[in-house]
């Protein structure tokens, strides 16, 4: 009889404040049958974020699940650069699962998990010199970064 793991990031996408800690959850699936230790490596990989600027990366990290633990955490640190800036994404991707039983078949629920970076910083609401300030073009900024994050996650 085959023996099958399904494990996956619970979520496809974390939204993490500037200056703060985000736990991105991994599980085991409660359907999979290999119920033995496993380790699951992985690395973050920047995509419009910079690692060191605006996170510190995991160049190689592993979460080791003991016989029936079910979910881990993840966790990074988004950090503050004290600028006001776009959207920022990275990922997070599966390099291995290694299980201490042999014979195992592993199913990727998900095996990439997108981080979109929240910036903490204020639009500025001073026009550049020579400009009148308009409302409605500050507000067509806040729309603009909203619709960044909804195209990201498609």
């Amino acid at each position: 009889m085959a023996v099958v793991l399904d494990i996956g990031f619970e979520t496809a996408v974390t939204y993490g404040l500037e200056g703060t800690t985000i736990n991105v959850p991994f599980s085991r699936n409660s359907w999979g049958s290999y119920e033995g230790e496993f380790k699951v490596g992985y690395h973050t990989n920047a995509v419009t974020a910079i690692d060191g600027s605006d996170y510190v990366g995991h160049a190689a990290g592993e979460l080791v699940f003991a016989a029936g633990v079910n979910s881990q955490n993840i966790t990074i640190i988004i950090l503050d650069d004290s600028i006001s800036d776009p959207w920022n994404a990275f990922t997070i991707e599966i390099d291995s699962v290694t299980c201490t039983d042999g014979g195992v078949t592993v199913n990727y629920d998900t095996s990439s998990h997108t981080v979109f970076i929240v910036d903490d910083e204020p639009i500025s609401a001073d026009p550049p010199d020579g400009e009148n300030s308009n409302t409605s073009e500050e507000c067509l900024n806040i729309s603009d970064r909203w619709n960044e994050i909804g195209n990201m996650a498609t």
